[in-house]
């Protein structure tokens, strides 16, 4: 009997001695699960708020880029180096085109001006293009591109500017002079209107010009005055261009011998 108390004893010092030794071991592991789940709540939270902020950033970015490209498709390129150039320069007025949409009408035009710019003048309102054009203040307009860009309507803004033709200021066009004694019935040989196998016989020609004078170069069959507020019986040529028209074309010649007659008398 005592033996059997001895030995249960000892069962249950070596259970205490396993239990103090394995518990510890078994709470720091629980413990320590614990925690793995805490911390990883923790970075999914915190990989949560990065994609936030990169979404935030991305989003605010698109909105620039955004705005950037509309300014780009809005401001024609001259406009745009204009701008760049203010801050160099005390230009306070500038010409614009806008240009609008097709079905924009005129009204609807000087509106969407009006409600966006306060110093501008109309200089003309196209009837042929859907544009406007203004002098307006460059620094206003270049302040209010964000609203410009919530007009639908508005298509494009162009600066104004003038063209020249190049080719009259770097090459003028070659000329040949030609001998008079070879041409001396008004140079009708040279465009070889005397090469024609036909003439005007029969033929009649219509000159709306300044009018016509009688002429005993000419055969006029009949003419009258198409200028609204004048008699159509005043059709007399009072300088000289209708009469010189008609002489080209179809003068005889009678008064100077043959000399100066039209090309298709």
């Amino acid at each position: 009997m005592k033996n059997l108390w001895s030995k249960t004893n000892f069962v249950l010092i070596g259970v205490l001695i396993i239990s103090s030794v394995f518990s510890p071991v078994l709470g720091t592991g629980v413990f320590k699960s614990a925690n793995r789940s805490i911390l990883s709540d923790v970075e999914l939270k915190v990989d949560d708020l990065s994609l936030i902020t990169s979404d935030h950033v991305n989003n605010e970015n698109s909105k620039s880029t955004l705005l950037l490209n509309k300014r780009d498709s809005l401001f024609g390129d001259l406009l745009i180096n204009s701008f760049e150039l203010l801050q160099e320069s005390d230009v306070t007025e500038m010409k614009i085109i806008m240009l609008f949409k097709e079905e924009t009408s005129k009204s609807e035009r000087i509106e969407l001006i009006a409600s966006i710019l306060d110093e501008y003048e109309i200089i003309d309102n196209y009837d042929i293009i859907p544009a406007v054009y203004l002098k307006c203040d460059p620094n206003e307009l270049f302040t209010k591109e964000g609203k410009l860009g919530e007009y639908l309507a508005l298509e494009k803004v162009y600066k104004s500017r003038n063209y020249e033709s190049p080719f009259y200021q770097e090459q003028l066009p070659e000329t040949s002079a030609l001998n008079s004694n070879n041409y001396p019935n008004w140079w009708l040989p040279a465009i070889g209107a005397d090469n024609l196998a036909y003439d005007g016989t029969g033929v009649k020609v219509a000159v709306l010009d300044t009018g016509i004078y009688e002429h005993p170069d000419l055969n006029i069959s009949a003419s009258e005055n198409f200028v609204s507020g004048e008699f159509p019986f005043e059709y007399d040529d009072d300088l000289g261009h209708g009469t010189h028209v008609a002489g080209i074309i179809g003068g005889n010649g009678s008064s100077s011998g043959g000399l100066y007659r039209g090309v298709a008398p």
